[in-house]
């Protein structure tokens, strides 16, 4: 991790992925059926890769004996407990994990407020959560930073 970087700590989450809800949903329309294949023909936004994303996934829950099995076809077979096979798989993945580091920038939070590129201050403003920040120690840094910040983005 960078020096000076700024991170976020978030605990885990034990419950069914969006992605999960999705697999459910494609098998569900395919008779129990989820392949890269089937996907687009579910939703035709969904690109190839992010298929594959979801075929990561099923491929790490049976790993772990969570369920749904590979056909020779490259399907999969989902089982209609999917949702609750992967709430438990998330449960005991949480075990292992309970926080994830993520890293907002690797850019000095002093450094932010006049960076011409996208910063995470940016998802900020738009979300408009600063309000979630304390105003004191490094909070109190981070809205200073982000008004400065706004300020710039005006300016611009």
């Amino acid at each position: 991790m960078p020096e000076n970087a700024t991170v976020r700590i978030e605990s885990t989450k034990a419950e069914a992925t969006q992605a999960n809800c999705t697999v459910d949903a494609v098998a569900r329309a395919n008779d129990g059926r989820y392949s890269i294949d089937l996907h687009p023909r579910h939703d035709p936004s969904a690109s190839e890769a992010f298929a594959a994303s979801h075929v990561r996934r099923l491929e790490a829950m049976r790993r772990a004996g969570a369920g749904p099995e590979q056909q020779a076809d490259g399907s999969w077979s989902v089982p209609h407990d999917h949702l609750a096979r992967a709430e438990t798989f998330a449960q005991r993945q949480q075990r292992d994990r309970l926080v994830i580091f993520s890293i907002l920038s690797p850019t000095p939070i002093s450094e932010l407020a006049v960076k011409a590129a996208p910063t995470w201050l940016d998802r900020e403003l738009e979300a408009g959560s600063s309000s979630a920040v304390r105003d004191t120690g490094f909070g109190r840094e981070v809205r200073t930073v982000l008004a400065a910040r706004r300020q710039w983005l005006i300016e611009q």
